[in-house]
């Protein structure tokens, strides 16, 4: 992405005019829309601190180590959850983590 900044533009400005248009393509694509759900404002996660380990990108991204996503690579030969669920991805393992917290998944 180039940003043209005319000569009178501040910093600030020069920044603001950098986010808009982050955003705009943000807004616009139809890539990474799961991610898109955790993060639909671009300014918001640029001030926010919000640590980013292999984990969490994991599930971010919704490429990790599920089952579905190492079946895909035949990393695994079965892409369902334990839970029963037909592929294990981050919605099935967030729904999954969410029932163990409540006491309704047995393993």
């Amino acid at each position: 992405m180039r940003i043209d900044t005319e000569n009178s533009m501040t910093r600030h400005e020069a920044e603001d005019k950098c986010l808009r248009e982050w955003q705009r393509l943000w807004t616009e694509s139809t890539k990474g829309r799961w991610t898109y759900g955790f993060i639909p404002n671009v300014r918001t996660r640029v001030i926010t601190p919000l640590p980013f380990d292999h984990y969490i990108s994991q599930i971010i991204s919704d490429h990790g180590d599920f089952n579905s996503k190492l079946a895909g690579f035949n990393l695994r030969e079965d892409p369902s959850c334990k839970c029963g669920h037909f592929e294990e991805t981050a919605t099935v393992g967030r729904l999954s983590a969410s029932k163990q917290q409540q006491g309704d998944f047995e393993e």
